[in-house]
């Protein structure tokens, strides 16, 4: 009764409480829409695991596997919102060194995430601006990073070599070194790469760059020899944050909406590909859960297309309340800060693992660089200089690096004989051939990393020779 006299003698301020009860409504609803996206993405990655033995990783992996499918289900269940980053860190620990990059992305997502306080209100409006300067941050390295001889040189080029892989996936003619193509792919790359965090922080182009770096990712998704769709549905997300509100709920519904997402069907066949992909279950139940994880992921990529094109360019969504924020909580900043050290890292030789370089052919060691726009690199570690070439061995796994190409840090050959003091190995080091057998104590060649290092600020592997190969895949001692 009150209420309704005051709205009645006050109707201005009547009206303005509920545009501002629409506006909370509407955040909450993007809100919830953004979480099941990210339970989305999480489960991309679960699916892009394949565990084989049980232990702390397959528990992680399950945990992760489980808390998404129900945020999926219930993304508007704040103590699943809380739940689903502390799951996902403890995973990244398990997972570490063999870690992707968009895995490390998907923790500092969740870190910042988690201190924005999910469990309360005005967490979207709180937490955006961090989680868009960790995306343009992340982003930015990995586009910076493919300035260099080695992505530029078609021989060797990741932008080539990926561009064939998908091509003779599909039976298609391969691009070869010396054509036209070869140049257009990898300046293609470089230069969509390079614009989408420029279109993404100017209002005018914004738009534009959500659509173009939602088809790019998409469209590098459609390579089935290695599955890109982990990284692209963790970067979805993240793009979206750069759309107004209403955009995000918008894409929400025409994704599927939370009828579908709720049905028995969905729950129980992702429930069970989580058990498959979580657990050593036999090869033939393995091989079943891999197939539909592709068949999913072609429904969910024509999903994504029409939505991404409908909630982007056709929204009907009233205008942003407030101009898009990137003012970040302190707590958003410090999460900021970090991204950014990790991003430099292979310009300080801090490290070269899971720095936001991946699939660049950029090479950085002993001070010493490839890079395009860096001259030389800091090298706070002397141990990036340190190079191993083996020669011979009786490991199967070391066995990968004879007639590589690849050069080895003689820390990571030493953590690698350490763990396998039945190894013997002939290497070249500095110009000296040298020789560790099972009797040789070899201090020097038998040392363990500290646990630290050895997750989270390891050492790749060098390519050696003018070409620089791509690196697609981890080696035994990384």
């Amino acid at each position: 009764m009150e209420a309704g006299v005051a709205a009645h003698l006050n109707p201005r301020r009547s009206q303005q409480a509920s545009v501002d009860q629409l506006d909370e409504a509407s955040l909450e609803s993007d809100a919830s829409a953004w979480w099941r996206l990210l339970a989305i993405a999480s489960l991309a990655h679960v699916f892009g695991l394949s565990i084989t033995t049980w232990g702390g990783q397959g528990v992680a992996t399950l945990l992760v596997g489980a808390t998404a499918v129900a945020l999926l289900v219930l993304p508007e269940e704040r103590r699943l919102r809380a739940l689903l980053p502390i799951v996902v860190v403890i995973s990244i620990w398990f997972e570490a060194p063999i870690l992707g990059n968009h895995w490390l992305l998907a923790g500092f997502v969740a870190v910042a995430a988690l201190m924005g306080r999910p469990w309360s209100d005005g967490w979207l409006e709180r937490t955006a601006p961090g989680l868009r300067w960790i995306l343009l941050a992340f982003y930015t390295f990995a586009a910076f990073a493919k300035l260099n001889s080695g992505f530029f040189d078609p021989d060797g080029s990741c932008a080539r070599f990926f561009a064939n892989q998908m091509l003779d996936f599909y039976r298609l003619p391969l691009v070869p070194a010396d054509g036209v193509l070869a140049r257009l792919a990898i300046f293609g790359v470089a230069g969509i790469e390079l614009s989408i965090p420029i279109l993404l922080s100017i209002k005018r182009t914004r738009r534009f760059g959500v659509l173009l770096a939602i088809a790019f990712h998409l469209s590098l998704a459609l390579d089935l020899r290695q599955h890109f769709y982990d990284f692209t549905m963790m970067l979805v997300p993240l793009f979206l944050l750069f759309t107004p509100p209403g955009v995000l709920s918008a894409f929400d519904r025409r994704l599927g909406g939370v009828r579908s997402w709720r049905s028995a069907g969905w729950t129980t066949t992702l429930a069970a590909m989580v058990i498959g992909f979580s657990l050593p279950v036999p090869s033939a139940l393995k091989g079943l859960a891999i197939l539909t994880a592709w068949v999913l992921w072609a429904v969910v990529l024509v999903a994504v297309v029409r939505a991404a094109v409908a909630a982007v360019l056709r929204s009907t969504s009233s205008p942003a309340i407030a101009p898009m924020s990137l003012r970040p909580s302190m707590a958003g900043a410090v999460v900021v800060a970090v991204t950014l050290l990790n991003g430099l890292s292979p310009y300080l030789e801090l490290k070269t693992s899971t720095s936001f370089n991946m699939y660049s052919n950029l090479v950085t060691g002993g001070g010493d660089t490839n890079h395009f726009v860096v001259p030389a690199t800091l090298g706070l570690r002397p141990a990036t200089g340190d190079l191993v070439v083996i020669t011979e061995t009786d490991d199967e796994d070391l066995a990968d690096y004879v007639d590589s190409g690849f050069a080895l840090p003689a820390q990571n050959l030493a953590d690698y004989l350490a763990q396998h003091p039945q190894t013997s190995v002939t290497y070249e080091q500095d110009g000296r051939v040298r020789s560790i057998g099972p009797d040789d104590a070899a201090p020097d060649m038998r040392r363990r990393l500290p646990l630290l290092q050895r997750k989270f600020a390891l050492l790749r592997t060098v390519p050696q020779g003018d070409t620089i190969a791509c690196q697609n895949q981890w080696l035994p001692a990384r």
